[in-house]
């Protein structure tokens, strides 16, 4: 999959959507859409090249926030590497499936 085109306009859209939400509440996907425009995959590219350059932005299963402390950002960092390991897992089991229709050819 090719990487998302970033735009920093967008990128100062979302942190400036992001920025309103009252600590410790959460801005969901929909509300990020309805404050920018910006939809779902386009949301979640720039949030990673944002994270990517530094901006603490956590996120969990209520939406996205600013994270002011190590253990919030320890929060996202685990939750991210769960979903790591799970697709791991399942990428795993894939690859033995696809082993055995080879065999079976």
């Amino acid at each position: 999959m090719p990487k998302a085109t970033i735009h920093p306009e967008v990128c100062q859209k979302l942190r400036a959507a992001i920025d309103l939400a009252p600590y410790p509440a959460r801005i969901t996907q929909l509300t990020l859409t309805f404050l920018t425009g910006v939809k779902g995959e386009e949301t979640r590219s720039h949030v990673a090249h944002m994270r990517e350059t530094g901006a603490p932005i956590g996120s969990d299963t209520k939406g996205y926030y600013l994270a002011r402390t190590a253990d919030e950002m320890e929060r996202t960092i685990s939750q991210m590497v769960n979903r790591r390991d799970a697709l791991s897992s399942v990428i795993a089991s894939l690859r033995r499936t696809q082993r055995g229709m080879k065999a079976a050819r």
